[in-house]
């Protein structure tokens, strides 16, 4: 998909030329594509943030695309983004200086099934699975911003017809429920298991 998604980018004015590829990190699959002004970061985790900076520096008049990114911003009590404060800071301000242009992130948050996506140009939206249909999903807010867990919260409980609008004891009914469906093993697999 990303050979792809550079080929394309390979035709447009400016960006075209041969393209190198390496293995960063083997054991993580982070892989590079660099050219003269074109350049991506496949899977980078916060231990290749070096190697995110220096092909970022190296392109600064190109196009450096960061795909899949394997950190994680928030909640964690050790950050993915170093342990010193001054190192945090330098990777939170590469991090930042690179625009979300697609993301879809699936969230569970107070028993409701959410799915945060970013399609530039468009707003941010935040799509919400019916509980009584999880198939159905419907876009219950759009952004300019993305959204902190806080504010997603708010808007949950904004939402009629969410988990999170729900006394808790209904909450947790309902979470009980889906924990006991996520045991029971899939359809084909009790077949299997059957020997049908």
């Amino acid at each position: 998909m990303v050979e792809e998604l550079l080929r394309g980018l390979k035709q447009l004015p400016g960006l075209d030329g041969p393209l190198s590829a390496r293995v960063i990190d083997d054991g993580d699959a982070v892989a590079a594509w660099e050219g003269p002004r074109l350049a991506a970061v496949l899977f980078p985790t916060g231990e290749t943030l070096g190697d995110v900076r220096r092909i970022a520096e190296a392109h600064k008049d190109g196009l450096v695309l960061i795909v899949n990114p394997q950190w994680v911003t928030e909640g964690n009590v050790v950050s993915d983004l170093g342990f010193l404060p001054w190192a945090r800071k330098a990777n939170e301000e590469l991090i930042a200086s690179f625009q979300e242009t697609y993301v879809l992130k699936q969230l569970r948050i107070s028993s409701d099934d959410v799915r945060l996506l970013r399609s530039y140009p468009a707003p941010w939206q935040v799509n919400l699975a019916r509980p009584d249909n999880p198939s159905v999903n419907e876009c219950v807010a759009q952004l300019a911003e993305r959204p902190p867990y806080k504010e997603l919260e708010g808007i949950l409980r904004g939402v009629s017809w969410s988990m999170s609008s729900k006394p808790i004891g209904e909450r947790l009914a309902y979470e009980a429920q889906f924990v006991r469906k996520s045991l029971h093993p899939l359809p084909r697999q009790q077949q299997l298991d059957k020997g049908e």
